[in-house]
């Protein structure tokens, strides 16, 4: 059944990070499916047929009037037109289908609290955000979503965000699917290290011996590389091995360089701009590592296992229910807990522990696949169509 489907995101760009790079992941493979796809963004260009991009006009400045024009003039071009689903991806109400990408605002609200480095810096984020009307208007946004009689499914992206959105909101959990992003197999999966490792590697600078630890991220600070900085004294400690940590994304290294130095590491850590296609450092690299204050999923962590690699994260990331056994990769409660993150890290410079992560890789990166995410994202348009016809 051919469907006429409307994909709502504010920015429809790939280069962005998970939620934007999802969306047109989402897009291609419903358009492959043989569906009709209407994209509503504020910012964002068609990358194959079959997708018509619809750019909403906003108010740039303040961000507040950014957010609610965007709001207004979906919602005002959608009457204009019949859709068999509106898919909502952030947070617009009147949708059909509800899967908010970025989670529950309290719950990132919360994470970001807690990425603070000082009580005077909490102070300060806490009084900025109480006068920030972009952060109140998420805020009702989202209850509107919640409270919409119209949502006929909702989808969580993690365990993690269905346990927010019951903590948060009045929801009954049977409301609530839970699908974790799915990622494109065929470009990420384990075969990529004998392609791409040597060379990849070789542009690095990197030595035989030398273990490469990557993060990738476009948030430094919530993100957590104020611990992964700190936790490299305590790693130094702990192994013999050379080891390197690579940090890729767009935001500002200064602040986390000056860490470094402060701790007499900066010789172990590069950071580097954002790359375009990460397969090649997946590639190389032997541990991921995301010592998150919150991430209501991580792409980049299934994305790293479907590559080969262990993954060390936090329970603060969605994706860390996904590590079921040492063999895929370590969750560490606090990120603060600097010697937890080094002992989880260090397991990781054995050969034979790297090597049993390689191989369950293979084993379960298909489950992830995004063939296998968008059917079952499928199967939530078709209960929502059938709903809609009783």
């Amino acid at each position: 059944m051919k469907l006429k489907i409307a994909l709502i995101i504010d920015k429809f760009d790939s280069r962005m990070g998970g939620a934007e790079r999802y969306a047109r992941d989402l897009a291609e493979g419903l358009v492959r499916e043989g569906h009709e796809i209407h994209v509503f963004c504020r910012r964002g260009q068609s990358s194959r047929d079959g997708i018509v991009v619809h750019l909403i006009p906003t108010i740039n400045y303040p961000k507040y009037l950014r957010l609610l024009t965007f709001v207004r003039g979906v919602r005002k071009r959608l009457n204009k037109d019949d859709f068999d689903i509106v898919h909502g991806l952030g947070y617009n109400p009147g949708v059909t289908v509800l899967g908010p990408h970025t989670g529950v605002e309290q719950s990132w609200i919360e994470g970001d609290d807690q990425s603070r480095e000082s009580a005077a810096a909490l102070l300060w984020a806490r009084l900025v955000r109480f006068f920030t009307p972009r952060r109140h208007l998420i805020i009702s946004l989202q209850r509107q979503q919640y409270r919409d009689p119209g949502v006929k499914a909702i989808i969580a992206i993690s365990e993690m965000v269905k346990n927010d959105m019951m903590r948060f909101h009045p929801l009954d959990g049977s409301r609530i699917e839970v699908i974790n992003n799915g990622i494109d197999t065929e470009r990420f999966n384990p075969k990529n290290r004998a392609l791409y490792r040597e060379a990849a590697r070789r542009k690095l600078g990197l030595a035989a011996d030398e273990c490469l630890i990557l993060t990738v991220t476009n948030n430094f600070r919530l993100k957590g590389i104020y611990p992964a900085v700190r936790t490299l004294p305590a790693l130094i400690k702990r192994v013999n091995d050379p080891f390197r940590l690579l940090v890729v994304g767009r935001d500002d290294p200064r602040p986390y360089q000056r860490e470094a130095q402060r701790l007499g590491v900066s010789d172990r850590i590069v950071f580097t701009n954002y790359v375009e296609d990460v397969v090649p450092l997946y590639a190389a690299a032997d541990i991921f590592f995301l010592p998150t204050f919150y991430d209501s999923f991580a792409l980049v962590a299934l994305e790293a296992i479907a590559s080969g690699l262990p993954v060390v994260t936090t329970g603060n990331a969605g994706a860390a229910a996904v590590i079921e056994s040492r063999d895929m990769g370590r969750v560490v409660d606090n990120p603060r807990n600097h010697e937890a993150l080094a002992e989880a890290l260090s397991y990781y410079f054995s050969h034979e522990a790297r090597a049993k992560a390689y191989d369950a890789a293979g084993k379960v990166y298909a489950q992830f696949s995004s063939i296998k995410n968008i059917r079952r994202i499928q199967e939530v348009y078709r209960r929502v169509i059938s709903q809609q016809q009783k």
